[in-house]
């Protein structure tokens, strides 16, 4: 990333095209509004060049020393990315939109980031709840296998372990599924 030139930012849109990244092959750098804001604030555009103009050795140094005055010795740099696709995991983004915005090639790699706090969750199960009811109502939905056990099962694991990583689609009667 330090190596992003001006050439490649688009304020229009609000990424950073990567040439190169971690996993060998371009992507689009999704930014924040507020990290657009930084980098719209940062000197040198016009001249070109690096987005960026400090190298990995003054960058490193600069975080050891913040991270030592914040006593946070154990923060690690990839705990940043760590902490920002966890918390994307808990908004409303499906799987591809998750790994579109973390770079991550498959599911797989993007759900070791995934662990999802109960205050978030309940919520999500009660929606999906609202969501099957629906869609039984309407005549969308079709039970997956082993569901009618589960359902049995006051083990909230035991129906998501039967419902698996079945979302509904479609859109039950007419409304779209995230409404």
């Amino acid at each position: 990333m330090l190596a992003a030139e001006w050439k490649h930012y688009d304020p229009e849109v609000g990424t950073i095209w990567l040439p190169v990244a971690k996993n060998g092959k371009g992507r689009f750098l999704l930014l924040t509004i507020r990290a657009q804001e930084i980098v719209e604030s940062l000197r040198g555009r016009g001249e070109g060049g690096r987005i960026f103009k400090v190298d990995r050795d003054a960058l490193v140094t600069a975080y050891r020393r913040a991270r030592a005055m914040a006593q946070m010795d154990h923060w690690r740099w990839h705990d940043f990315r760590y902490e920002a696709i966890s918390r994307a995991c808990e908004g409303d983004m499906t799987d591809m939109e998750l790994m579109d915005f973390s770079g991550h090639l498959d599911v797989k790699s993007l759900r070791r980031y995934r662990h999802p706090r109960p205050e978030i969750m309940v919520p999500v199960f009660a929606r999906l709840k609202l969501r099957v009811a629906e869609s039984r109502r309407c005549g969308l939905w079709r039970e997956p296998r082993g569901a009618a056990q589960a359902a049995a099962s006051s083990s909230s694991r035991s129906v998501e372990k039967a419902l698996g990583s079945r979302f509904l689609r479609g859109r039950p009667c007419g409304r779209s599924i995230r409404e």
